[in-house]
């Protein structure tokens, strides 16, 4: 596994001490650090270069121990590599055609580097023909381009994209040759190379100064086009399914990825805001991302063009904004057009895509808050397994739950890079199709996934909307309140919850059965598809039965009588009681031979 790191281009190191700024900038770069035992991935690294607020010394003791440690997935049977890469304008600064500053010189250093280790690997047990490359942020980004760059063409196998494509980014798109060459002569003129300088002596200038001075230029840095490594843009090379590869890739991203993100660029957002300052944000973003309509960007995040919505209403709808136009959709859409591609041309290649929607302990250290979700960048300590090192350190820094999630994150992304899908239940991307399901159940297989238990999950999709609910098709879950799992066995309580069939979720607090359990019962409610998505009929033999609501409730006990036992429950002395459409439901119940 080949690991890529990010930094806009711009900053960043395998050594990571980028986080407190104490590493030693040099010229002499390209180093390839190897982590073994024996497989293989690589990693392209990522990260903004801002300040985490929050506890820093914390935060920045533990980056100093080494972020991009790739010991823990490496125990995993694979070998990790990562690579420094030349970043900012000495990675990057275009010369001219045939000049001795070609541009893309950071990403020919990924690709010298992925050349080496496909020589070499075999030394340190890894396989030269089961290269994964993956990457974070400007890692994800760079990784976007190697797939579509003639220079990468056999270099690796399979890709892992995480939060970031230069596709559909109208923020990084590349560069073309007179746009580079002219942001190198600001530059040049800045440093006093321009003025009495001919043909390529202003280059020869440049090389004279301090590297240092290179660093006060920090406007971002783009990949050029209309060069070796990359003869056309991003855009055109998937459009035309030119340089293509048959790769296996994997793409994601987290929930909340703008809110880190836009509250380091934007000082207004650590106060108060209101309407006015919400839409004098978007136009200023609109300067990079350009063709933002506000009416429709406030109709999508506001709900409606009303102009007194709260602060923090107006904060999140930016960060949500914030974080679509600049990671979420960006990713999204280039894993999908590469499935499209895959799909039409044919190949076997095969196309993923995940959410992080799990947050730790750990976020509120690198500067991601309560009210933020799940910044950019929280992937990557359960993707390296922060949670298994940094409480030997300082415990209580993470959960036994952050620690196992670890685990978990880190066999999926091995098991991509050794047999090219995450794990036999995911589904392929492929298309944008929304299947609703209306259909009968069937239970399911036990989970790998680590399930957090002690957090609300997903209420069923149900009118009115209920804000205050997290709502998805995703939401056949039970909740079991026991007083101990002893024997004797305790009868069972199993609540059905009341809302017309058209409403209604056992996550309410009104249902909170902790009370009721302690009278020495084990008390029970499931959540039951209500409204169409619940009684939808579509004739007989269809694969819209009707009841489908009820049947839900009815998998639902017979759940409980094959399970309670292991909560303390007895299997023989179950009661359903309900409220409402709960009570109609089991005036149903009582007479269906389903429930015999």
């Amino acid at each position: 596994m080949f690991w890529i790191y990010g930094g806009g281009l711009n900053g960043g190191t395998i050594f990571d001490f980028k986080y407190n700024g104490s590493y030693l900038a040099a010229h002499d770069v390209v180093l390839v650090s190897v982590n073994y035992r024996v497989g293989k991935l690589g990693f392209l690294y990522g990260g903004n270069g801002s300040t985490a607020p929050g506890n820093v010394g914390l935060y920045d003791q533990v980056m100093a121990l080494k972020w991009y440690n790739g010991s823990y997935l490496a125990a995993h049977d694979v070998v990790l590599v990562s690579v420094n890469y030349r970043v900012g304008k000495l990675g990057f600064l275009y010369g001219g055609n045939g000049s001795t500053a070609p541009g893309n010189v950071g990403l020919y250093d990924q690709v010298m580097a992925l050349k080496w280790v496909r020589e070499n690997i075999h030394s340190f047990g890894g396989d030269r023909d089961q290269i994964t490359v993956f990457g974070e942020s400007a890692g994800s980004e760079s990784i976007s381009a190697l797939i579509v760059s003639p220079e990468t063409k056999g270099l690796f196998r399979r890709a892992i994209m995480e939060s970031g494509a230069n596709l559909h980014y109208k923020g990084r798109q590349q560069h073309t040759t007179d746009e580079a060459f002219n942001a190198s002569q600001t530059i040049a003129k800045a440093l006093n190379c321009s003025e009495g300088f001919d043909d390529n002596q202003w280059l020869d200038c440049l090389r004279e100064r301090d590297a240092k001075e290179f660093s006060k230029f920090s406007e971002s840095t783009f990949p050029l086009e209309g060069t070796d490594f990359l003869p056309i843009s991003i855009i055109q090379a998937f459009a035309d399914s030119k340089y293509m590869q048959d790769l296996d890739i994997m793409a994601g991203v987290n929930r909340n990825e703008g809110s880190k993100l836009a509250y380091g660029a934007f000082p207004q957002l650590h106060s108060n805001i209101t309407d006015k300052d919400f839409d004098d944000l978007v136009v200023a973003i609109n300067s990079s991302y350009h063709g933002l309509k506000l009416p429709n960007l406030r109709q999508f995040y506001l709900k409606d063009d009303h102009k007194n919505h709260s602060s923090d209403v107006l904060r999140q709808a930016f960060y949500d904004l914030f974080g679509d136009v600049g990671i979420k959709c960006p990713t999204y859409l280039t894993a999908k057009q590469y499935a499209n591609y895959a799909i039409k041309s044919g190949s076997k290649s095969r196309v993923y895509m995940y959410e992080l929607t799990y947050q730790s302990q750990f976020a509120k250290i690198l500067g991601c808050g309560e009210n933020m979700g799940i910044c950019h960048e929280s992937d990557v300590e359960f993707v390296f397994g922060l949670p298994l090192w940094v409480d030997k350190l300082y415990p209580k820094t993470h959960t036994q739950l952050d620690m196992d999630f670890s685990l978990y994150v880190m066999k999926l992304w091995t098991d991509f890079a050794k047999y090219g899908k995450p794990d036999d239940q995911w589904p392929h991307i492929l298309d944008d199709k929304n299947n609703i399901k209306i259909k009968d159940l069937n239970p399911t297989n036990t989970s790998r996934h680590i399930i957090d238990g002690t957090k609300p999950g997903n209420s069923c999709l149900q009118t009115p909307y209920d804000l205050k609910l997290q709502q998805s098709e995703d939401c056949l879950v039970l909740n079991i309140w026991t007083p101990n799992v002893d024997k004797p066995l305790k009868p069972v309580m199993f609540w059905i919850y009341g809302g017309s069939l058209n409403e209604g979720s056992i996550f309410k607090l009104l249902y909170n059965g902790s009370y009721l359990a302690a009278h020495d019962v084990v008390v029970v409610s499931a959540n039951y598809r209500l409204g169409r998505l619940g009684f939808l009929y579509g004739g007989n033999g269809s694969t819209a039965p009707g009841n489908v609501g009820l049947y839900d409730q009815v998998m639902a006990l017979k759940w409980v009588r094959e399970n309670i036992h292991s909560f303390g429950g007895d299997r023989d002395q179950i009661t359903v009681f309900g409220e409402s459409a709960g009570s109609e439901s089991i005036s149903a119940l009582i007479v269906s031979p389903e429930t015999k």
